[in-house]
């Protein structure tokens, strides 16, 4: 079900204006009716009539429209409040803004204080975790990997779709999933075809570039000829788009390691979902995030400095969970970086988005794990207040990248932004936000509730 937004001030004053019409055309069947008619050769007064008879009715139909205006207007001014965040997290007498908490941890930066998530003027840090193995090979945790340099040059970096997909190929591709900028992805890492010499399916291949950049991939598929390097792509990559992050990579490698197959992986800089339009390295390994026009970390910073959260202004926004969430949720997507608090508290994007409820928690989290991999950040319904009889909306930006299978997601292994404070934080932590269902929360439907982006 989409919402759609009305503005209902132009509405009402456009309904001023039919009012003002319709006196206009009610001041002509009058004239029309004190006209003299009276003619030697025809009375005119038969026609008269008919013809002010039409202009009346001509006017109670304007006036009808004018009061289905104010109708429409009183609906959606309605709708809108059943819509609203229905019990602000700030008034809940159980709980206060978290930046008047004491965090359950002072010595843990990472272990966010109810309502919200992590503390700290510099926002969340998150956790460092090896990336999850490209292949069912176990990895040796105990002695990091060292890589190997690949001694083969490279002369040509090209852009392909895969082909057929071999056993040895299918591994990596049955677990493969294309972000919106076109790109293959397996657990964070772009999926690479190259050479054997420069790495085997299913091995760890760091691209070193000149500017000290590292650029890990996945090989998915291994190449005839040597001394080239191809990113998988389909259809939705273009050549000729501008914020493409394999643009002009060729002139800036400088070194190729090879990690091999499952390795275990423990250094923080490698490139994520999520981050190829501005940087490659600001989220550690352990997050697959949505692959957005502006990445979750840089757009965390536009929402702090503008101030794009309901505690910005709790006398106006406390209720506006879910108008900051669509806010939150279309500009990551779509790059907007121009949106303001104002804009949230007018609903702005509400309309681009359409509902998902289902009784299932499982069926949802599948629901989830699609819209992440496919690019398209998440509003979903979680907890007002401690006891959950109460709902709030957050912004779902990514998931645990040690899950590879929807069926193996739960809702504590999600990344949110919350709607509140605008900080990305975990659900893992003591106090954090939990799913919710409407019946939980006294609404007219049973299940669990997201809003995501139309595709």
């Amino acid at each position: 079900m989409a919402i759609f937004i009305l503005d209902t001030d132009a509405v009402s004053a456009a309904k001023g204006n039919v009012d003002s019409i319709a006196s206009q055309v009610d001041s002509l069947a009058s004239s029309v009716s004190g006209y003299d008619t009276a003619c030697e050769d025809f009375d005119f007064s038969g026609p008269k009539g008919v013809i002010a008879a039409n202009i009346q009715a001509f006017s109670t139909k304007i006036k009808n429209a004018g009061a289905i205006m104010d109708s429409a207007v009183t609906s959606h001014t309605s709708l809108q409040n059943s819509l609203k965040f229905d019990e602000s997290t700030a008034k809940d007498p159980a709980e206060t803004p978290k930046d008047s908490q004491t965090p359950t941890n002072p010595t843990n930066p990472t272990n966010p204080t109810y309502p919200t998530g992590p503390t700290g003027p510099t926002g969340p840090t998150y956790p460092v975790s090896p990336v999850t193995p490209v292949t069912p090979v176990t990895p040796d945790t105990t002695t990091p990997q060292e890589g190997t340099e690949v001694s083969e040059k490279i002369t040509k970096v090209d852009h392909t779709k895969v082909g057929d997909i071999t056993e040895a190929m299918k591994a990596i591709f049955d677990k493969v999933s294309y972000d919106n900028m076109g790109y293959a992805l397996y657990g964070g890492l772009m999926v690479i075809a190259c050479s054997s010499a420069v790495g085997k399916i299913g091995d760890v291949v760091e691209l070193v570039l000149s500017d000290g950049t590292k650029v890990r991939c996945v090989v998915g598929q291994n190449l005839e000829g040597t001394g080239e390097i191809h990113f998988i792509v389909n259809d939705s990559w273009k050549s000729d788009n501008t914020s493409n992050p394999t643009n002009g990579i060729l002139e800036k490698i400088s070194k190729i390691y090879n990690y091999g197959a499952g390795a275990a992986i423990t250094t923080t800089d490698l490139p994520k979902i999520g981050e190829h339009t501005s940087k490659w390295t600001t989220l550690d390994d352990s997050w697959t995030i949505a692959t957005t026009k502006v990445s979750v970390p840089d757009y965390e910073k536009v929402v702090a400095s503008k101030k794009i959260t309901q505690n910005s202004d709790t006398s106006k926004y406390g209720d506006y969970c879910l108008a900051f969430s669509y806010v939150h949720a279309y500009d990551l997507y779509h790059g907007v970086t121009s949106d303001t608090a104002a804009d949230a508290g007018n609903y702005k994007h509400a309309g681009s988005f359409e509902s998902f409820y289902s009784d299932s928690k499982a069926e949802t989290l599948t629901k989830i794990y699609s819209e992440i991999v496919n690019g398209r950040p998440v509003v979903m319904q979680v907890n007002g207040n401690t006891s959950g009889t109460s709902r709030h909306f957050v912004t779902v930006v990514g998931f645990r990248n040690t899950i590879t299978d929807p069926a193996a997601l739960t809702e504590k292994d999600l990344l949110i932004m919350d709607s509140w404070d605008g900080k990305v934080e975990r659900m893992d932590q003591t106090k954090s936000r939990f799913m919710t269902t409407g019946k939980q929360t006294g609404k007219s439907y049973t299940g669990y509730y997201l809003r995501t982006i139309k595709a």
